[in-house]
C-alpha cells in the first residue's frame, strides 16, 4: 500500500491520476487529481481544478484484481 507523500518533499509526476489530501475549513479532504503541465492539480471529470492548498499526495491503488 502507499504511503502519503508530501508536496514538499515531491512534486508528483504530469499526467499521473493520484489522490491528494488538503485542508477545507477545519476538515481534510481527499480528491482525485492529476497534474496539469499548465493548470496544476485538476480533475476534469469534475470541472474543478486549483486545488491549491493540497498538501499531500499518492498514486492511486491498482484496481481490484479478478478473484
Amino acid at each position: 500500500m502507499s504511503e502519503w507523500i508530501s508536496m514538499s518533499d515531491k512534486i508528483p509526476p504530469f499526467g499521473v491520476w493520484m489522490l491528494i489530501s488538503m485542508d477545507v475549513d477545519i476538515k481534510a479532504s481527499i480528491e482525485t487529481a492529476i497534474l496539469d503541465v499548465t493548470y496544476g492539480l485538476i480533475n476534469p471529470r469534475l470541472h474543478r481544478g486549483g486545488f491549491r492548498n493540497a498538501q499531500h499526495w499518492m498514486p492511486l491503488p491498482e484496481p481490484p484484481g479478478d478473484e
